[in-house]
């Protein structure tokens, strides 16, 4: 009797595995080549964004798949269709009619940088863009979604005697004050060593 279950257990372990195989050989993972350039942020990104300023973004996609749309967010700063700002401070746009240019889809809108000043660490904006992949049913519920993010850094803070924030004016004080107090007290150390 238990040589009998034992030899079920393993003749369904084994169909369990055989249908799992069998599975995965007819359903092979969706292979995908989507390759994208975003301009207009390049100086923004590597130095800071200039605060109040407009950037036009322009988003280059080349993919095998069929790109219906981009949706963009941002956590500060506002976007557009145009370079007009409107009224709403609009964090998140759809946009879904591309231009075509030497084999890539080009989708444009507009970056109104924020312009207020931020604390030390603060400011920054992340952009979310996904990818949204038509699935060809006429609308753009549903389909799947390539993501990409990037941060593009606010300003240097400045101050009043230059882009030095004061705080790290202070603290550049009072480092080469310890340096010389300890200057001081080890020539008095080694001084009266030496008279000793």
């Amino acid at each position: 009797m238990l040589t009998h279950i034992s030899k079920s257990i393993s003749i369904a372990t084994l169909l369990i595995s055989l249908s799992l195989f069998s599975f995965s050989m007819v359903s092979p993972s969706v292979q995908s080549e989507t390759s994208y350039f975003v301009s207009g942020l390049e100086d923004a990104i590597l130095h800071g964004y200039e605060k109040g300023a407009i950037y036009e973004v322009n988003v280059m996609v080349r993919s095998d798949m069929n790109i219906g749309g981009l949706n963009i967010s941002i956590t500060n700063g506002s976007l557009s269709f145009s370079d007009v700002l409107s009224e709403d401070d609009l964090h998140s746009l759809l946009i879904t009619d591309p231009s075509e240019s030497d084999n890539y889809e080009n989708w444009s809108f507009w970056w109104f940088a924020p312009s207020s000043s931020f604390e030390l660490g603060e400011g920054g904006s992340i952009f979310n863009i996904d990818f949204l992949v038509s699935d060809d049913n006429g609308t753009l519920t549903g389909d799947v979604a390539l993501s990409s993010q990037w941060l593009v850094p606010p300003p240097p803070v400045s101050s009043d005697s230059g882009v030095v924030p004061s705080w790290a004016e202070d603290l550049a004080w009072f480092g080469a004050l310890a340096t010389l107090v300890l200057i001081v007290v080890s020539v008095l150390i080694f001084t009266r060593k030496e008279q000793s």
